[in-house]
């Protein structure tokens, strides 16, 4: 079923990034779920090679990173008779988010298909670009007079500020690289029969890389949004990874060491073991779709809206504070973050019942569009059919939303974390306040990084939500969501 793939050339792996618009803090913890959506921003990577007639061990290899004008080398070498492989850096700084997902990926591979013939290849070369939307673009545009972002070339280099810093916008950079990066290594050497198999293959392997580079198991909703796309999401056990990563996974100063990959590649491989839960979620995802148009089976007629703020917040500090809080409560889990729980719940609940309401007529998403929450709420008491339950969802979103933001900045407050800092509070009171406007936050862990809107479909819509955000210096940035997880390209596959 798997065989080297001694015949191709190319294989370009493209993942995206993601907005988690519900289940922050939550999320780290089973059974809770969150809601998170991808976005057309993406990571690119390419790996290249030439067939060779034997296998080549040390294979070498070559990492080009255009963004960050930055080049590595590399040295990947199995032992057959020992059972392990050696990742061993040769050119550029430490990075351990390429070096595991070279290690894990190629070591999968070589297990996977059973025989270092999966290393027939000479001059492996890899390219690995991000979309602008990841970096904070705003210095760039001040010092060359631009005020759109569609004007900053692609994959722009000059990406850092007068201090040399870097900024994200949050939109998860590290899990939607590193997920592109196993896809395009994993897929280049082996040959998954079918689309789902390479899907859960990549998503254990790109799990197992990030929480490696992390030093940490997260919750991982990043990684498998930017493999599965857009959905609800219910964490692994984040016990899974620990074996592995105590026992045979180790970095030293310039390589990285796995031992018995054949435990590694089979842990990996244990689909039913590895038990996260991921369903698809379309109804924010798409371009406005109504019943005027043929293909309007799901009423795709929001779209989401994402500001960065131009701040950035110290996440993982955020999280230390408030799990500090939750496990310093005598009543667990503590009330507050119950009612977290449920709202979430409640949230995602209103979503899947919009999935199965008829979508608007065009004239009917016009309306919704001039008009504003109050009034939907009138407009609900009178409507019947269709319409009245499109707007009960309507105004149930906004609602089950305005309840999450109260909990969410109580927490905040409780445990000494700004999740809602109280600028994006006055900034999103105006925005929710805003015709057509269904509902907004923060996303994922709040702080400074960005906001969010979910809105009916519309230029106007969204023009005036940007002016808003325009106004107290968030910049609204050219995304949308969109279904689709990991997409690959192979070229000279035989």
């Amino acid at each position: 079923r798997y065989v080297a793939m001694l015949s191709t050339t190319k294989t370009v792996c493209t993942a995206p990034g993601k907005v988690l618009l519900c289940g922050g803090y939550l999320i780290v913890e089973r059974p809770n779920i969150g809601l998170m959506v991808a976005i057309n921003a993406r990571f690119q990577t390419t790996v290249e090679s030439q067939p060779a007639d034997t296998a080549v061990n040390p294979m070498t290899i070559s990492v080009h990173s255009p963004q960050f004008q930055q080049s590595y080398g590399y040295q990947f070498r199995c032992d057959t008779d020992c059972d392990t492989t050696e990742l061993l850096r040769t050119e550029g700084p430490a990075n351990p988010f390429v070096e595991f997902a070279l290690s894990i990926s190629l070591a999968a591979a070589w297990k996977r298909t059973g025989h270092t013939s999966t290393f027939n290849c000479t001059n492996t070369n890899v390219s690995i670009v991000g979309d602008n939307c990841f970096y904070s673009q705003s210095d760039y545009m001040a010092k060359h007079n631009i005020t759109t972002l569609s004007d900053v070339p692609k994959h722009n280099t000059d990406i850092r500020d007068k201090d040399g810093n870097i900024h994200k916008t949050g939109l998860g950079s590290s899990a939607a690289m590193t997920t592109s990066l196993c896809g395009a290594l994993y897929q280049h050497f082996t040959n998954p029969q079918t689309k789902a198999e390479a899907e859960q293959e990549i998503h254990a392997i790109a799990q197992f890389a990030h929480s490696a580079a992390q030093g940490k198991v997260g919750s991982g909703f990043d990684v498998c949004c930017a493999v599965f796309g857009s959905g609800t999401y219910q964490r692994f056990s984040p016990t899974f990874f620990n074996e592995l990563l105590s026992e045979n996974v180790q970095r030293q100063e310039n390589k990285v060491v796995i031992t018995n990959c054949s435990k590694v590649a089979g842990v990996l491989q244990n689909v039913k073991q590895f038990d996260f839960q991921h369903s698809p979620m379309v109804a924010v995802c798409g371009s406005a779709k109504t019943a005027d148009n043929a293909n309007s089976a799901k009423p795709n007629f929001l779209q989401v809206l994402i500001g960065d703020v131009h701040g950035g917040s110290q996440t993982v500090g955020m999280v230390t504070k408030v799990f500090n809080w939750k496990k310093s409560q005598q009543t667990q889990p503590p009330p507050l973050w119950q009612q977290l729980k449920d709202g979430n719940e409640r949230l995602i609940a209103r979503l899947q019942e919009l999935q199965s309401c008829s979508a608007p007529s065009k004239s009917f998403q016009q309306q919704l569009a001039t008009t504003n929450y109050t009034k939907w709420k009138e407009m609900a008491q009178v409507a019947t059919g269709d319409e009245q339950k499109l707007l009960a969802c309507l105004v149930g979103l906004r609602d089950t939303m305005k309840q999450l933001r109260v909990g969410l900045k109580t927490l905040g407050d409780v445990c000494g974390a700004e999740i809602e800092p109280d600028a994006q509070t006055v900034l999103l009171d105006k925005t929710e306040s805003l015709d057509g406007v269904v509902f907004c936050g923060v996303p994922g862990a709040g702080g400074y990084d960005a906001v969010f809107a979910v809105l009916v479909a519309g230029d106007a819509v969204a023009s005036s939500v940007a002016a808003t955000w325009r106004s107290s210096s968030t910049t609204a940035l050219p995304l949308a969501a969109e279904e689709a997880g990991l997409t690959t390209d192979a070229s000279n596959r035989s």
